[in-house]
């Protein structure tokens, strides 16, 4: 896209993203052409894994996602359920935007589905308007150890099949291939590792 910026026409590049922050960039440098703060986010409590300690948070556009919640945005359909709701969000770790997941339980808004999905943005440049469809879903992130040598886990090979097969073989395929560029093969994915950086 270009936009207008400083009283000039900037070539400008526009990214959106799952947590509902858009990011403008120059189309030449790079650059942010609004500023970004690197923020301090709420750390992870599992043990052994270390969460990055900070994220972007752009100044400008605001936001077109929500980003937080609070107790008293819980729907209130009678009062049995809302107490029941008012006590989940309660057990539930929640310190605002990048709360990781965790073993007690995470609230994550907009969540993996909230923000931008399937079907990115659009701009017109007759008006400079940059269209696009955001989701705001809450949703539960619970991790749960596994023991691999244990025989009485709830988790084994078979299960652990199953929900590849229906969550994951659409897009990386039974046979783990991938469909590269958009899905990455799963092959071999632990030589992938870089054990110095901890990334893939």
């Amino acid at each position: 896209m270009t936009i207008l910026k400083d009283g000039k026409r900037v070539d400008a590049v526009a990214q959106t993203s799952k947590v509902g922050f858009l990011y403008v960039l120059d189309r030449e440098t790079g650059i942010s052409l609004f500023p970004i703060e690197e923020r301090v986010v709420p750390a992870s409590n599992v043990p052994g894994e270390e969460a990055w300690p900070t994220q972007p948070f752009p100044l400008k556009p605001a936001p077109y996602a929500r980003q937080s919640m609070t107790v008293d945005d819980l729907v209130d359909l009678s009062p049995a359920a809302h107490d029941s709701l008012v006590a989940l969000f309660r057990s539930l770790r929640y310190e605002g935007l990048f709360t990781p997941p965790s073993v007690q339980g995470s609230l994550n808004l907009p969540g993996t589905i909230g923000g931008s999905e399937w079907g990115g943005a659009a701009y017109d440049p007759t008006t400079g308007i940059l269209y696009l469809k955001s989701n705001n879903s809450p949703e539960i992130d619970l991790l749960k150890k596994i023991e691999p040598a244990s025989t009485n886990s709830s988790l084994s090979y078979h299960s652990g099949k199953a929900i590849y097969m229906s969550y994951c073989s659409s897009c990386h395929k039974q046979d783990r291939s991938g469909d590269e560029p958009l899905y990455p093969s799963l092959i071999g994915l632990e030589k992938k590792n870089d054990p110095g950086t901890g990334g893939w």
